[in-house]
């Protein structure tokens, strides 16, 4: 529950007022890959600037807050709900990841085993 509200609160922070988020929820494997165990993958994407592709592998390490793909700032914040969101995720024998979408925005899965702890 804490990972999802982090993610959701997140995509609300980085869309401008009266745009929408979009949240999936499928059966799937982690990073589509079919060696992993079948699971759940939610996915929560947003429609703002997107996150620089040089900042993607770490944008879930502790304190860290990178500035969006339009070159401004992130909103306010410690740099804490991704990395606790990793935490959690693998936790659970899963995982979290973050990509640029195509159009704009950004999309934020996480995966969850079936067989998760």
């Amino acid at each position: 529950v804490q990972v999802i509200y982090n993610l959701i609160s997140n995509a609300i922070k980085h869309s401008k007022s009266g745009n929408s988020i979009d949240i999936t929820v499928s059966n799937g494997h982690f990073m589509n890959e079919e060696s992993n165990p079948l699971g759940v993958v939610i996915s929560i994407r947003d429609y703002g600037p997107g996150i620089p592709e040089q900042e993607l592998d770490n944008i879930f390490d502790y304190y860290t807050q990178c500035k969006q793909k339009n070159g401004e700032d992130s909103p306010k914040g410690f740099g804490l709900g991704l990395a606790i969101c990793r935490e959690i995720a693998q936790g659970h024998q899963g995982d979290i990841w973050a990509e640029n979408h195509a159009e704009r925005g950004a999309v934020f899965s996480i995966y969850f085993p079936k067989t998760m702890k």
